[in-house]
């Protein structure tokens, strides 16, 4: 069960006591910096499996130097009418962007129907000698960063240096396709690719071609196996989101002729207009 993931031994008594909403702590520790840092997720989980009232504890080299809820307000999901929930946390502590300096991550994929997973970023700033966060959204893919076949480690959020250069990315998926050409169920996305500069998550998926032809590549090959077997109405997620990979490697008239050619000719112009607008509309086409 991901949401126990790390658990102490403390943690797996607490949780076998009967009745009401019982505290969890996960903790982690950096191991590939000179700066020790460790935290500590504490959070309640009630008998249905819901996590609530989230605290976040950090200690850099020997001390203390904060112990506060998260700032659920970060959250794009975020709504004063109603408490956080969630279904799965989790806490670690890495380099992100190869500055000697640890992060703090705490991913929460919050309860409801297709929702949703985001990630708490922690970074330390010397001049005030606090942490300072940000919030990152990463949609109803509720894996979040979640990828087994780049990463190699299945059911793990290690998070991969893809070009050697010592930072970290996290390999994700375009939530803004989900849903928008057929059901959620039939849903696909092309690969997004971030990293973590200077307080704030940048999109750098364009810097790895070779990853996002390959990832056109299985979406072009999704398509078909769907069509074949579903109908050309209901591969119209995956030759979307096929579309919007190539749009990202400069390929995107080659995308919208094999379209053209695999749409009977009736129906292709109209869907050919919604996805170009969309993919306008989203910063993939021009």
């Amino acid at each position: 069960m991901r949401a126990l993931a790390g658990l102490t031994l403390v943690g797996w008594m607490l949780m076998m006591t009967a009745g009401q909403a019982v505290p969890v702590r996960l903790r982690a520790r950096s191991s590939e910096s000179d700066v020790p840092v460790s935290a500590e997720l504490q959070f309640q989980q009630n008998e249905a499996g819901l996590l609530s009232n989230f605290e976040l504890g950090v200690v850099r080299q020997g001390r203390q130097v904060m112990r506060s809820p998260l700032p659920v307000e970060q959250l794009s999901t975020y709504d004063p009418s109603f408490p956080v929930r969630g279904i799965s946390a989790d806490v670690k502590v890495l380099d992100l962007d190869a500055s000697g300096e640890p992060e703090i991550l705490v991913d929460l994929a919050e309860a409801g129907a297709r929702c949703c997973a985001s990630t708490f970023i922690y970074y330390y700033e010397p001049q005030t000698q606090q942490y300072q966060s940000i919030a990152h959204f990463w949609g109803n893919y509720t894996s979040g960063y979640w990828l087994d076949d780049i990463t190699g480690q299945p059911d793990s959020r290690q998070l991969p240096d893809l070009n050697g250069d010592g930072a970290r990315e996290f390999v994700a998926l375009d939530d803004r396709f989900r849903g928008e050409f057929g059901g959620y169920a039939t849903s696909f996305a092309p690969i997004q690719i971030w990293q973590f500069r200077r307080g704030q998550m940048v999109d750098v998926t364009a810097e790895f071609p070779d990853i996002v032809y390959q990832n056109a590549f299985e979406l072009w090959g999704q398509y078909q196996r769907i069509r074949r077997e579903f109908g050309l109405e209901t591969a119209r997620g995956a030759i979307a989101a096929y579309a919007g990979a190539k749009f990202r490697i400069g390929q995107g008239d080659d995308a919208m002729q094999r379209i053209r050619q695999n749409y009977p000719a009736a129906q292709h112009q109209a869907f050919l207009n919604e996805l170009t607008t969309f993919l306008r509309d989203t910063g993939y086409a021009p």
